[in-house]
């Protein structure tokens, strides 16, 4: 009997990582207020993906993995997190 091989299965998809700039250091000048600022750029990130069809594949302390299907969804999710931050 002859054995039944399945096709191979591919899947395209664009991956980022966000962290925050000098989140250690400013864990030890402020806590208080960096745990805030994390809470608000946790919220931004999350929406941003949520919005961009992205993917939190895992987080680790002020970093985000996230997965995109496409370049352009990463691309457009990363400018809004940037605009957001930049206003």
């Amino acid at each position: 009997m002859a054995e039944v091989v399945q096709p191979e299965t591919r899947k395209l998809a664009a991956i980022m990582f966000t962290d925050m700039v000098d989140f250690s250091r400013q864990m030890g000048v402020d806590e208080a207020h960096t745990l805030r600022l994390l809470a608000l750029h946790n919220q931004v990130i999350e929406h941003a993906v949520a919005t961009h069809q992205g993917h939190v594949i895992k987080t680790a302390g002020d970093g985000f993995l996230i997965e995109f299907p496409s370049v352009v969804h990463a691309v457009q999710c990363a400018q809004s997190i940037q605009t957001h931050f930049h206003t």
